[in-house]
């Protein structure tokens, strides 16, 4: 499986950990054109450490890691849907990678996707049988066949399909199914999703075998993959030959091969999280994982995330939108109702015992309706009262500290008041002209609600 080889003259090992490598060659590019060419992209693969592979693995270096977020039986229980989720996952057999944390070793994940190829026979149809995946550890290469990583991951080999279709003809009737409003590319996302058994394994496709950096919005693949784990549960008509032979080791060594230019790619402050899913590569490799240093806290989706992304309310009730955008909140469990084998018209999950729910934005940025909601003649008719400060109190140290913040405040709420209603203007560097006054200042647009969070909850 492992062939050793350590004759290249770019040959770096043994080094320290997370360490930078050295290398002697000078490109005029930097490194993300250097390794986007199709020479090196697609130059013969051998058996030695090359100055490319250094050069992506320091590249790898600056990346944050943190482990792949998994499934969580206290939250799925909690929501009544923990036996429809596993029933789903096991008989795709997708049940051990979206259920099982395994220990993030950040050094061999850059090593793994700074030297990752995937290939197939050039002379031979792509199939799940012929596929294989490979990489250097320590200088050493592994190959692994498709059949391979679906033992490691507990997949059914014997299917040969790699590949999932980009889209089907009925993929907009499947969304009106259980989603809100109309299926568009990638502008819809997870929370649109009514269902919570399909939301929250959408979710999980997402983060594992169709793992995406950022995920949040519905990819057709991701569609089309919750299509094919519950076309049998449901009486709508019937397009499950799309997928019918899908081999999720081909699928997976797909997705892993599509991360190896994260480096350039991940947004600033994103986290990179496929890093656990090769763990069990390593250890089907033999790979001693007790050498590297290691992030052992499990991360899962359970409750807490689902309060930030969103999905549940800050009393833990469950909520949804409807086509109008409308939100509501529905207390779980409710397995009458969350059950998708009793028919189709089930995933719609719009429940009569549902109650709308205001919800209060909080942004990165403040909205444009927030902006606004403060008129020049409201500010100027505030009373002076209002924005004096506080008379210092005669007493201990603690009220007098108490002051201080609170007249800041007080402060701070004044220039807000004057910024929105126009009365102030930053300096121009260079002066206005008497003739053309300067136009008023652009209101920021409103965020999509895909980027807003609900962070109050009131029941009409």
């Amino acid at each position: 499986m492992a062939k050793r080889s350590r004759t290249s003259d770019a040959y770096p090992w043994p080094k320290k950990e997370g360490e930078r490598i050295h290398i002697g060659r000078k490109w005029r590019d930097c490194p993300e054109i250097v390794l986007g060419k199709p020479e090196v992209v697609n130059r013969r693969i051998k058996e030695t450490w090359d100055a490319y592979d250094s050069l992506f693995y320091n590249q790898w270096l600056s990346v944050k890691m943190q482990p792949t977020r998994i499934a969580d039986r206290d939250a799925l229980a909690g929501l009544g849907i923990y036996d429809e989720v596993t029933r789903l996952l096991e008989r795709s057999g997708l049940g051990r990678i979206t259920t099982t944390h395994h220990d993030l070793y950040p050094d061999l994940v850059c090593q793994f996707f700074a030297t990752l190829r995937v290939f197939f026979p050039t002379d031979a149809e792509h199939t799940g049988g012929n596929g294989t995946l490979t990489f250097l550890i320590e200088g050493v290469r592994y190959r692994l066949s498709i059949k391979d990583i679906c033992d490691i991951y507990g997949f059914p080999s014997e299917r040969d399909n790699v590949i999932i279709p980009p889209a089907f003809s009925k993929m907009k009737g499947f969304w009106r199914l259980f989603g809100a409003g109309e299926f568009s590319g990638n502008k819809v996302s997870h929370t649109d999703i009514r269902h919570p058994i399909l939301r929250y394994i959408i979710r999980l496709l997402s983060n594992t075998v169709l793992y995406r950096n950022e995920p949040g919005k519905v990819r057709h693949e991701e569609l089309l993959a919750l299509y094919y784990l519950i076309s049998e549960d449901i009486t709508w008509q019937s397009y499950g030959d799309l997928l019918r032979d899908l081999n999720w080791g081909a699928v997976l060594a797909d997705r892993l091969l599509e991360q190896k230019n994260t480096p350039f790619t991940l947004t600033v402050g994103t986290s990179f999280r496929a890093g656990s899913l090769i763990t069990p590569i390593m250890r089907f490799c033999g790979i001693d994982l007790e050498r590297y240093s290691s992030i052992r806290t499990p991360c899962s989706m359970d409750s807490r995330h689902m309060v930030s992304a969103t999905w549940i309310g800050g009393d833990q009730q469950w909520l949804i939108r409807d086509d109008s955008r409308k939100q509501f909140q529905v207390r779980l469990p409710l397995p009458e109702l969350t059950d998708i084998r009793v028919g189709t018209n089930a995933l719609y999950f719009l429940p009569e015992g549902r109650r709308a729910v205001i919800s209060r934005r909080t942004t990165r940025r403040v909205s444009a309706s927030r902006r606004g909601s403060s008129s020049a003649s409201a500010a100027a008719g505030s009373s002076s009262s209002a924005r004096r400060l506080a008379p210092p109190p005669q007493v201990d140290m603690d009220p007098v500290q108490r002051w201080i913040v609170t007249s800041i405040q007080t402060l701070w709420d004044a220039f807000a008041d004057l910024s929105r209603c126009g009365c102030v203007r930053p300096r121009s560097p260079t002066p206005p002209s008497a003739r053309s006054p300067t136009p008023p200042p652009a209101s920021s647009p409103v965020l999509d609600d895909d980027y807003a969070e609900i962070d109050a909850y009131h029941a009409d």
